[in-house]
């Protein structure tokens, strides 16, 4: 299906969403599946540039901010995808999260890092930011845990790869955590149309 057709699709599923009649859960998985499943599978093998900023998938390139922004607007989210990408790791945790406090994580163990998202992360999906010059996302998905970003190593671009394999994840000792798709308050304001 083209990206348009699957926007719309996303869009069509989202205005139908009732706050009132929805669990935490429920919304989470729906909001997981909607992102996962029907945006960034579009957005798969787009070449990464420090200048990328393109809005259509595999044409031109797109840095990790963009990747990251760019999504979120085309799940539905209201923000501005250029002044959101244009911040460093640690606010776009923070616009992000609403308030609610990041996970933090600061250790030279790559193993020690996995284990503490293991152990702290519920399935769904998070954004990460690395340090002051990388972000991403981090999916939890039957206990594996999954790094999807826009890999600036070789110019990869657009990748979704085991934290395990990830060679960006092993470089960063400082890592942010926001909450995505099991924060209510910001897939409220999701399904509402509300400016994140």
């Amino acid at each position: 299906t083209s990206y348009t057709f699957s926007k719309n699709y996303v869009a069509n599923i989202k205005s139908r969403i009732r706050l009132d009649r929805i669990t935490d859960d429920s919304l989470s998985h729906l909001f997981t599946n909607l992102l996962i499943d029907h945006i960034i599978p579009h957005w798969l093998g787009t070449p990464w540039s420090f200048q990328g900023h393109t809005s259509i998938p595999r044409s031109g390139e797109i840095a990790c901010g963009y990747f990251v922004s760019t999504t979120l607007k085309d799940v539905g989210f209201n923000l501005n995808r250029y002044t959101f990408a244009q911040q460093l790791p640690i606010n776009e945790g923070k616009t992000l999260s609403l308030g609610s406090p990041l996970l933090e994580i600061n250790s030279n163990s790559t193993t020690e890092r996995i284990a503490i998202l293991r152990d702290k992360l519920k399935e769904g999906i998070y954004f990460i930011g690395f340090d002051q010059s990388h972000v991403g996302y981090i999916q939890k998905k039957n206990c594996e845990l999954f790094v999807i970003h826009s890999n600036y190593i070789g110019a990869e671009g657009v990748v979704i790869e085991r934290i395990e394999d990830s060679q960006v994840f092993s470089y960063y000792r400082r890592i942010y955590i926001a909450d995505i798709s099991r924060n209510r308050a910001l897939l409220s304001k999701w399904v509402r149309k509300m400016c994140i």
